[in-house]
C-alpha cells in the first residue's frame, strides 16, 4: 500500500510537468422529437454523433439523448434502421452506436441534471458527464422550437434562460473549459441569446421569426430525413476535416454557411469567448468534435524540464530500493505470520482471488496515456507493482461491499399485472407499457469502497423500448442457422400505420401497437453461459426471447472482466407473422399465422434445453422445444421447433365438443357473447402454468395447468429423461386431463405451484393454487395419476360458475408461493399475496397463509399501508403528489427530507406554504390525496427478498406522469444458529448466483468459493479434469524463461516469479491470452472448452478421451461473462 501511494505522488508529479490547455473532450448530443414525421431529427443526432466518433471521441464521452421510436416505428419501410440520404449509403443506426437517454428518459429535467451533475447516486457512469475544469464539451440539441425555447417531446419546453443558468452552474462547479453550443430548430439563434457564462461559442441555424427547413426527403421513407443547416455543417466536416490533425478552424467552418443554401440566417455569438471573434473563430474544429490524443512537452520553452526528469529518476530508484527491501521483509515474516480475517459490520470477505487476468495491466496503469515522454519510468514503476502485488496475492483477500438495495424508479407505468419477474440467477425484469427493464445485480465490485458506497443495487440496467415489432427480420439468425434463407419481405402497413392484426376477433384483428403484456425468465441453464433468458409477449400476438449472446469474437467483448449490457439482443420470435424453420421439410420455413395470448416456461430439464407452451386466440395450446446447441466448430445456435399441440378450450367453450373449429348453434349451451347479460370477461395472459418435473421409468413428468372460461385443466406432458441435446424431443401429451375443475373465475386468473414434488407411497403429488384472481383456492394433484375422461360440454349455468364467487372487488394482482422444506410439509402452501388497490379505506391489500410465521412481513407492507392515509384539502393535492415522490433533491439535506415523506408519511408542516387563489373560500374538509395501486409482486430466487410493483395516484386530479416504482424488502444478517430458516432448506435447488444474492440480502448462508474460500487440496481431490491434465500440469513451463512452472493455490509460478492464473476446472497455468475466461462471482479463469481440446490433443492425441467439461466455474460453481 504504501508503495502504491508513492506511485501515486510520482504520477502527480508528472503530471504538474506535463499540463495542457485542455486535456478531454466531451459530445452531449440531443434530440428532443419523438413521432415519425420528425424523423430528420433523429438523423441529425447519429449523423453528428458519427462524425464526433470518427474523429477520436469515444462513447464513453459521448452522451446522447434519443426518443429513439424511428428506427423501429411500424412506418418505417427499412426495419432497424436510419439514413441522412436517400442513396442510403451508410445506416447511422449500426450495431457501434451507443444510446444513453432514450425514449422517457429524454426529458428537460434530465437534461439540466445531467449538465449540472446533478444526477441521483445510482445512475451509472454512462449518463452521467464526467468532465472537470479542462474538458472542451460539443453541446448539440435538434428538435422543435421558437422564441427561447425548445420542445422535450411535445410534452415539455426548455426555455433560453433553463440553458444559461444550467450553463453557469457548469461553470460555477469548474464543469467546463470551453463549450461549443450548436443548436439546429425554428428561431434557433434566440437560444443562445441568454447566454451569460464565460468561454461559450454559440451558433444556431436561424433567428427570430425564422424557421429551420429540412434539406430533402426520401420517396422511399416517406420523410425528410435530414436539416438543412445540419446537413452542410456534415458536408464541412466530412469533407474538410479528414483526421484529428485537421487544421481547419471554426471560423472556415461559420464562413462555410450559405443562407441561399440553409435558407434562414445562421448566428454565431463570439462576446462570451476571452479574446472575442478571432479567439473563438481560431478555434480548431477539433478542439469540440475530436479528442485528445497527445500532450507534447516542449524543453526548449522549459529548461528545468532535464532536471526534473533526472530529479524523477532519482526517485524512482529510491522506491526501487525500498520495494525490494519490504519484499524480502515480507517474505520471512509469512511463515511466522497466523491467518487472519478481519471483520467489519458491513462487509464481507471472498476468498483468495488470484491477482493475474487478462486486463490486469489496464486496471493498474493510470493516466500513462497523458505522459508519452515519461512511458518508460512510468512501465517500470508499474511493473514493480505488479511484483509486490503478485507476491501477496496469495495470502490476500477480496472484500465485497454490499450494495444498498433501494427503490427503483420507472417510467411509463404498466399496462397489465404481474408485470414484475426475477430469474433464478436473481435478475429482475420489468415490464411497463412498451418497454422492458432488466436489472442484472452485481455481486462482486472492483471499484474503492467510496465509489461503492455512493452505488446501489441494480445499476446495472437495460431498457428496451419499442423495438418488440413483428418483424421477420428477427429470425434471420435463427433461420439461417437451420440452413434456411428467408425472402427480403418487410411488414405491411395499413393506411394508419398500425401494424396488421393476425387475430380472428374483431378488436385484435385491426392490429396493435406491440405493448408488452407479459415477461417470465427461462429456467435456469437455457441461454449462453447457462444464463436464463427472458421471454416477452406483445398485444400483438408474439414472443420474443431476449438474452446475451454468445458472439464476443463479433462483438469485440471477449475481455470483458465484468457483466455488461452490450451482448443482449432479441434472440428469436415466435408467434403472429414470425417466419420459423419447417419442422417437416429440411431447410424450408413456415410463417406462423397465429395470436398468441399467453405463454409459459417448463421448469429446468436439462442444461440448454426446455419446453415451452403458449396458447392462441383459437384455444389451442401448443408445446414448443427451445435448444441453445453447441456446434462442432464451437459456438452455439438456437433450434425452435413445435413438439406437440391439443385443444384446449374446455367444456365452457363456444365450439361444439368434437367438431373443432365447427360454427356453433345459434341455441348451442356453450355460446356466450359480450351481449349476453350473463357475460363474465374471462380473458387471461397468465393461464398457463407447469408444475415441477418428477421422474417416473424412463420419463419426466409433469403437469400442464390451463385456465379457460370458468375451468381450470391439469394435463400431463412426458418428456424422455435423456433428452440428447440436439435432437428433437418426443413429447407426449395426455389425450384427456389428469384433473378438471369448474370454477368461476374472472379476467386475470392464474395458477401458481409450490416448487416441491411430495412423495406419498406411490404418489407423487404437487400443489398450488388457483386465483380467480379474488380469491385463493387451494389445489393438489398427482402428477403419476391416469388421465380422467373426459368432462361433457356444458353451460356455465350447470355448474354455477357463471359469476365468480367474492367477498371483495379487489382483485389479486400478485401472488408468490414460497419456497419449501422438502422435509417439512405444511398443511397447504404458504404464499403471500397483494391486490390492486391501496386506498385510506382499504388496508386488505395484503394476504398470507404463513399464520407461523415462518416468512416475515415485508417491510414495504408497512410502509405502504401508511401513504395512503395522508390528508389534506384538493389544494394541497399538486403538491402533496409532487412532494411524496421526492428522492432527488440539491442538496443532501433536502434528499433527506424527500425521503423522509416518501417513506414516513406527510407531516403537518408539510403543507405549510401550499396557498392558492380562492383557497380562504374553500372548505376545509379534509381528505386522502393519495392512492396506490399495485402492479407485481416477486421473490428472490430463495425467497428471502420481496419485491412490489407500486404505481402512485392521485385522488383529486388526473396523473399526468406516468411513472412507478418497485420497493424491496431484505435482511442481510444470517439468523442465528438456533433458529432455521426455510430459506437454508431450499438453497441447495438454488444457482451460485442466486446463494450468492441470498447472502447479501436474503439472510443466507455462506457460499463456497464466493464468500469463503475452498481448501484446494479438496478441488484437486473431486475433479475429473484435473485428474485427466495432471500429466501435463507437471510438464508445463513459463513462456517468458522457459522454467518449470509450479501451481500455488489458484495462481502458477515459475522460479523467477513470473506469475499466471491457473485455470479453476483442469488446474493448469493459463500461459497464454485470450483463451481463458473470466467467472461472473469469484472473478477465477477457466480454459474455454476448444482450448482445453487443443491442449488434449497435443498432448495425448485426437482420440484422448476428454472428460465432459462443466459450463460453470471449477471454483465455485458461478457462471461466466462471455
Amino acid at each position: 500500500m504504501l508503495f502504491n501511494v508513492r506511485l501515486a505522488i510520482v504520477a502527480t508529479m508528472l503530471l504538474g510537468v506535463a499540463l495542457a490547455e485542455h486535456t478531454n473532450n466531451w459530445a452531449v448530443l440531443v434530440g428532443t422529437s419523438r413521432f415519425w414525421f420528425n424523423y430528420r431529427h433523429m438523423a441529425n443526432v447519429l449523423a453528428m454523433y458519427r462524425t464526433v466518433k470518427r474523429l477520436g471521441i469515444p462513447d464513453s464521452q459521448i452522451i446522447m439523448m434519443l426518443p429513439d421510436d424511428m428506427a423501429c416505428n411500424p412506418r418505417n419501410s427499412f426495419p432497424g434502421t436510419v439514413y441522412s440520404n436517400s442513396n442510403r449509403a451508410v445506416d447511422l443506426y449500426g450495431d457501434n452506436i451507443e444510446v444513453d437517454y432514450r425514449g422517457y428518459e429524454v426529458t428537460v429535467e434530465n437534461f439540466i441534471r445531467l449538465l449540472t451533475d446533478r444526477v441521483g447516486p445510482d445512475t451509472p457512469r454512462s449518463k452521467r458527464l464526467l468532465t472537470d475544469d479542462r474538458s472542451n464539451i460539443l453541446v448539440y440539441m435538434t428538435g422543435h422550437g421558437g422564441n427561447e425555447f425548445l420542445k422535450f417531446q411535445d410534452a415539455e419546453e426548455i426555455g433560453a434562460w433553463d440553458l444559461a443558468n444550467a450553463f453557469e452552474q457548469m461553470w460555477e462547479k469548474k464543469r467546463y473549459h470551453e463549450i461549443l453550443f450548436m443548436i439546429d430548430t425554428c428561431q434557433a439563434n434566440t437560444m443562445f441569446s441568454r447566454l451569460y457564462s464565460p468561454n461559450i461559442i454559440a451558433t444556431g441555424s436561424s433567428k427570430l421569426d425564422q424557421s429551420s427547413y429540412s434539406h430533402h426527403a426520401d420517396n422511399d421513407v416517406g420523410v425528410a430525413v435530414i436539416d438543412r443547416y445540419t446537413y452542410y455543417n456534415l458536408e464541412f466536416l466530412e469533407g474538410q476535416v479528414k483526421d484529428i490533425n485537421s487544421k481547419k478552424t471554426m471560423g472556415e467552418l461559420f464562413d462555410s454557411y450559405d443562407i441561399s443554401k440553409i435558407h434562414s440566417d445562421p448566428g454565431m455569438r463570439y462576446d462570451l469567448f476571452p479574446g472575442g471573434a478571432d479567439a473563438a473563430r481560431g478555434r480548431l474544429i477539433t478542439d469540440f468534435f475530436g479528442n485528445i490524443q497527445n500532450v507534447e512537452v516542449d524543453k526548449s520553452k522549459d529548461p528545468g524540464f532535464d532536471e526534473d526528469m533526472l530529479e524523477l529518476s532519482k526517485t524512482i530508484a529510491r522506491l526501487m530500493k525500498k520495494a525490494e527491501e519490504e519484499e524480502a521483509a515480507a517474505r520471512n515474516q509469512t511463515a511466522s505470520m497466523p491467518a487472519s480475517v478481519p471483520t467489519e459490520p458491513a462487509k464481507k470477505i471472498l476468498g483468495a482471488t488470484a491477482l493475474t487476468d487478462d486486463s490486469w495491466w489496464s486496471k493498474k496503469v493510470i493516466g500513462a496515456s497523458a505522459l508519452a515522454g515519461c512511458a518508460l519510468l512510468w512501465g517500470l514503476a508499474g511493473s514493480l507493482h505488479y511484483e509486490d502485488a503478485t507476491i501477496a496475492g496469495k495470502y490476500e483477500v477480496a472484500v465485497i461491499t454490499i450494495r444498498p438495495l433501494k427503490p427503483l424508479s420507472l417510467s411509463p407505468r404498466p399496462l397489465t399485472s404481474h408485470a414484475i419477474a426475477w430469474s433464478c440467477d436473481a435478475e429482475l425484469a420489468v415490464a411497463t407499457d412498451d418497454t422492458v427493464h432488466i436489472f442484472l445485480p452485481e455481486y462482486n465490485n472492483q471499484n474503492d469502497e467510496s465509489e461503492i458506497a455512493i452505488q446501489s443495487q441494480f445499476t446495472l440496467s437495460i431498457s428496451a423500448a419499442n423495438c418488440f415489432m413483428p418483424l421477420t427480420g428477427v429470425n434471420n439468425q435463427l433461420c439461417a442457422q437451420a440452413g434456411v434463407t428467408l425472402p427480403p419481405t418487410n411488414l405491411t402497413l395499413k393506411q394508419d400505420g398500425i401494424t396488421p392484426g393476425f387475430s380472428k376477433s374483431a378488436v385484435t384483428g385491426r392490429g396493435t401497437v406491440s405493448q408488452v403484456v407479459r415477461v417470465e425468465w427461462s429456467p435456469n441453464g437455457l441461454g449462453a453461459n447457462l444464463r436464463p433468458i427472458l421471454m416477452v409477449m406483445t398485444t400483438s400476438g408474439e414472443l420474443f426471447a431476449l438474452g446475451e449472446q454468445d458472439d464476443s469474437a463479433a462483438s469485440g467483448v471477449a475481455s470483458f472482466q465484468t457483466r455488461n449490457t452490450k451482448m443482449w439482443k432479441i434472440l428469436w420470435g415466435i408467434g403472429a407473422g414470425m417466419p420459423i424453420p419447417a419442422e417437416d421439410h429440411e431447410g424450408a420455413y413456415r410463417t406462423m399465422d397465429e395470436r398468441i395470448v399467453g405463454f409459459s416456461w417448463a421448469k429446468e430439464a436439462a442444461p440448454g434445453q426446455a419446453l415451452l407452451a403458449y396458447e392462441t386466440d383459437q384455444d389451442e395450446i401448443v408445446v414448443m422445444s427451445i435448444q441453445h446447441v453447441t456446434q462442432p466448430g464451437g459456438g452455439h445456435v438456437w433450434q425452435v421447433r413445435e413438439a406437440a399441440r391439443f385443444d384446449g378450450e374446455g367444456p365452457h367453450g363456444v365450439r361444439m365438443l368434437g367438431l373443432k373449429f365447427a360454427v356453433p348453434r345459434a341455441d348451442s349451451p356453450q355460446r356466450q357473447d359480450d351481449l349476453d347479460p350473463d357475460f363474465q370477461p374471462c380473458q387471461t395472459a397468465f393461464g398457463l402454468r407447469w408444475s415441477p418435473w418428477v421422474l417416473s421409468g424412463g420419463s419426466r413428468v409433469a403437469a400442464l395447468a390451463h385456465i379457460t372460461r370458468n375451468h381450470v385443466s391439469f394435463r400431463k406432458v412426458s418428456l424422455p429423461r435423456k433428452w440428447e441435446r440436439g435432437s428433437e424431443p418426443k413429447v407426449v401429451v395426455a389425450e384427456t386431463d389428469s384433473l378438471a375443475i369448474c370454477l368461476g373465475l374472472s379476467a386475470d386468473a392464474f395458477v401458481e405451484w409450490e416448487d416441491t414434488v411430495w412423495n406419498e407411497g406411490k404418489s407423487r403429488l404437487a400443489r398450488g393454487v388457483i386465483c380467480t384472481p379474488y380469491q385463493v383456492a387451494p389445489f393438489q394433484l398427482d402428477l403419476l395419476d391416469d388421465p380422467k375422461p373426459l368432462m361433457p360440454a356444458h353451460s356455465c349455468r350447470d355448474c354455477s360458475t357463471t359469476y365468480a364467487a367474492t367477498t371483495t372487488m379487489n382483485p389479486i394482482t400478485g401472488l408468490v408461493v414460497y419456497p419449501t422444506d422438502p422435509s417439512q410439509k405444511t398443511e397447504l402452501p404458504l404464499y403471500m399475496a397483494v391486490r390492486s388497490s391501496v386506498t385510506a379505506k382499504n388496508q386488505d391489500w395484503y394476504e398470507t397463509n404463513d399464520i407461523e410465521g415462518q416468512f416475515p412481513t415485508p417491510l414495504w407492507v408497512r410502509s405502504l399501508s401508511r401513504k395512503p392515509t395522508r390528508t389534506g384539502t384538493r389544494y394541497e393535492a399538486p403538491q402533496a403528489f409532487a412532494d411524496s415522490g421526492s428522492e432527488e433533491s440539491s442538496s443532501d439535506e433536502e434528499e433527506a427530507e424527500g425521503e423522509r415523506i416518501d417513506d414516513e408519511g406527510m407531516g403537518n408542516g408539510a403543507m405549510e406554504g401550499v396557498h392558492r387563489k380562492g383557497a380562504e373560500k374553500s372548505p376545509k374538509k379534509k381528505i386522502p390525496l393519495l392512492r396506490y395501486r399495485l402492479q407485481g409482486l416477486a421473490i428472490s430466487p430463495g425467497g428471502g427478498c420481496s419485491a412490489v410493483l407500486v404505481e402512485k395516484q392521485s385522488t383529486v386530479y388526473p396523473g399526468r406522469k406516468a411513472t412507478c416504482k418497485v420497493y424491496f424488502s431484505h435482511k442481510v444478517n444470517k439468523a442465528d444458529d438456533d433458529e432455521r430458516s426455510p430459506l437454508d432448506a431450499s438453497s441447495k435447488k438454488l444457482t451460485t448466483e442466486a446463494r450468492t444474492w441470498e447472502w447479501m440480502y436474503g439472510g443466507g448462508d455462506d457460499v463456497p468459493g464466493v464468500t469463503v474460500p475452498i481448501d484446494h487440496a479438496m478441488l484437486e481431490g473431486h475433479s475429473p479434469m484435473r485428474d485427466f491434465f495432471k500429466l501435463l500440469k507437471a510438464k508445463q513451463k513459463c513462456p517468458l524463461c522457459q522454467e518449470k512452472v509450479r501451481l500455488e493455490g489458484l495462481e502458477a509460478r515459475c522460479s523467477n516469479n513470473h506469475t499466471f492464473a491457473s485455470c479453476s476446472s483442469s488446474g493448469l497455468a493459463i500461459l497464454a491470452p485470450d483463451v481463458s475466461r473470466t467467472c461472473a462471482l469469484c472473478r477465477n479463469r477457466c480454459f474455454k472448452y476448444s482450448e482445453l481440446v487443443r491442449l488434449a490433443t497435443e498432448e495425448y492425441g485426437p482420440a484422448a478421451p476428454l472428460p465432459e467439461p462443466g459450463e460453470l466455474c471449477g471454483y465455485c460453481g458461478g457462471k461466466f461473462i462471455i
